[in-house]
C-alpha cells in the first residue's frame, strides 16, 4: 500500500508529531529567472501557471536556489544554509515586494522537518490544512505526483498533471480560502521543484525522488505562515537533502 494512502486510512485518528514550535541559478542577479525557464508551444512558459494566483511562490524557490548553487561557498550546516539564503531573498526584489521586514527565524522548524522527514511529512501536510477534504485532497496529489515523477520523464505531461489539480482546487467550494492559499503555494513550489529536478537530474539511477514529499510538506508548513516562509523553508529544506 503506498505510503499516503496508508497515511489517510488513518488520518481520522491522526496523532500530530509536529513539536510546540508549529505555526496555525541564475548566476548575476538573485532577481533575474528568465534563465530557468523554457517556452513551450507559443503561449505557454514552463513551469509557470498564470491561474494560480500563488505562482511566485515557486518562482521565487528556483530563483534563489539557482543563485544559492552558484556561489562559491556552500554548506552542509542547517543554520549556515539558512543564514546565505536569507541574505540572497534579501537581494530579491519580487521577495522583498512580499514583505520587507521579513527575516528568517525558523531554524527550530526547519530542523524538525528535516529530522523527521521519514516518519513525519504526511503528518505535517495533514496539520496545514484546515478541512478533511484538503487534507486528503493533498496527501492524493502527493501520492499521485510522486508516482509520476518516478515514471514520467517529459515534464510537460507532468506539469499538465499539477495544472490540472490547481485549476480544480481554485473551483472547489469545500475548500477554505486559506485552504486553497496553502495548496496552491504547496503545489507552485511542487511544480517548479519538479521541473529543476527533471531539468538537471542527479547522476544516479536512483534518484531520490521522495524528497520532494519533504519539500512538499516544508512548503505546506510554512505557507500557513507566509508565502516568504514558504519559500524559504521549502528552499532550505531542498537544499539540505539535496
Amino acid at each position: 500500500m503506498k505510503f499516503f494512502y496508508l497515511c489517510f486510512s488513518i488520518l481520522p485518528f491522526f496523532i500530530s508529531c509536529s513539536d510546540s514550535t508549529h505555526l496555525s541559478r541564475s548566476k548575476s542577479s538573485a532577481s533575474d529567472s528568465e534563465s530557468i525557464y523554457f517556452a513551450r508551444g507559443t503561449d505557454t512558459v514552463l513551469p509557470l501557471n498564470k491561474n494560480n494566483p500563488y505562482d511566485a511562490a515557486g518562482q521565487l524557490q528556483n530563483e534563489l536556489l539557482e543563485v544559492y548553487f552558484a556561489g562559491d561557498t556552500l554548506s552542509s550546516s542547517v543554520t549556515n544554509i539558512a543564514i546565505k539564503v536569507d541574505s540572497l531573498a534579501k537581494l530579491n526584489k519580487n521577495f522583498v515586494a512580499l514583505g520587507s521586514n521579513y527575516k528568517f527565524k525558523s531554524f527550530d522548524r526547519v530542523n524538525y522537518i528535516i529530522s523527521h522527514a521519514d516518519s513525519c511529512s504526511a503528518s505535517i501536510i495533514v496539520n496545514s490544512l484546515d478541512s478533511f477534504s484538503a487534507k486528503k485532497s493533498l496527501l492524493d496529489f502527493t501520492d499521485s505526483l510522486l508516482s509520476l515523477c518516478e515514471h514520467e520523464d517529459d515534464y510537460a505531461y507532468i506539469y499538465d498533471f499539477i495544472v490540472d489539480y490547481e485549476a480544480s482546487v481554485l473551483k472547489n467550494d469545500l475548500f477554505s480560502e486559506r485552504d486553497k492559499r496553502v495548496v496552491l503555494t504547496t503545489t507552485s513550489i511542487a511544480r517548479h521543484s519538479v521541473y529543476l529536478r527533471k531539468k538537471k537530474p542527479k547522476k544516479s539511477k536512483d534518484f531520490e525522488w521522495g524528497d520532494l514529499v519533504t519539500n512538499i510538506a516544508a512548503a505546506s508548513d510554512g505557507a500557513t505562515v507566509s508565502m516568504q516562509e514558504s519559500v524559504m523553508r521549502a528552499l532550505i529544506v531542498g537544499i539540505v537533502r539535496k
